[in-house]
């Protein structure tokens, strides 16, 4: 039987101590600059969402948009379990992430001024989304901006669009819409006749009238 010496079992424990207590260190540290990372995205994220959910709100074509920022956390959890490792942050990106929130600033004045001008939320947005990404850029190097790329970006889908462009664009798909279910409704037997966004049919309309009321305030404007 082997007898071990008594400097050498008291300093086995003390180094095992050392070890988990150099461990606990190294996950408090990565806890709190997660922390940091999570308080400061938030911080940039919080006044879009907060400016957004006013059109939420109001225009009912665009009240999906309570939705699209709990997809954006999902997306970024999901990602998080496939994360490449931590890179050191290129050079400038401190600088290029001042400058993102300088102008950031700026057009947040412009928006106090002409708060439902959509031009000012998608430049609010897509200003968001920069500065977004180079703080994850900052914090883990270009390889992990692009992985998380997507999911800053989701919330660009709930940006209302300008009004002019998003009426020309959707009344051009309404009336090959309409021409499509005129054209299903002959071959079932239904007399119907597509004229723009609306179908004819023997004893009346169907189409929406607000939609046809503003493609007539669009082309005479």
């Amino acid at each position: 039987m082997r007898v071990w010496p008594e400097s050498a079992k008291s300093e086995a424990p003390s180094a095992a101590r050392r070890c988990c207590q150099r461990h606990l260190e190294i996950l408090r540290s990565r806890w709190s600059e997660a922390a940091l990372l999570v308080i400061a995205a938030g911080s940039i994220a919080v006044p879009l969402l907060w400016h957004l959910s006013c059109f939420w709100q109001i225009d009912p074509q665009y009240s999906y948009g309570w939705i699209v920022p709990l997809l954006s956390i999902y997306l970024a959890w999901r990602r998080w379990k496939s994360r490449p490792a931590v890179e050191p942050a290129p050079k400038g990106a401190i600088i290029c992430l001042a400058v993102a929130l300088f102008f950031l600033s700026v057009a947040w004045l412009i928006r106090e001024a002409t708060p439902d001008w959509s031009v000012v939320s998608w430049i609010l947005a897509i200003l968001t989304a920069v500065s977004l990404a180079l703080l994850v850029t900052r914090a883990g190097g270009l390889s992990m901006a692009r992985h998380f790329l997507f999911p800053i970006c989701f919330i660009l889908i709930a940006v209302p669009w300008p009004h002019r462009l998003e009426v020309a664009i959707v009344q051009n798909l309404m009336k090959y819409v309409a021409a499509a279910a005129a054209e299903c409704a002959n071959w079932m037997g239904i007399a119907a006749l597509s004229k723009g966004n609306l179908i004819q049919l023997t004893n009346g309309y169907v189409g929406s009238p607000k939609l046809a009321a503003e493609s007539v305030r669009f082309k005479q404007s």
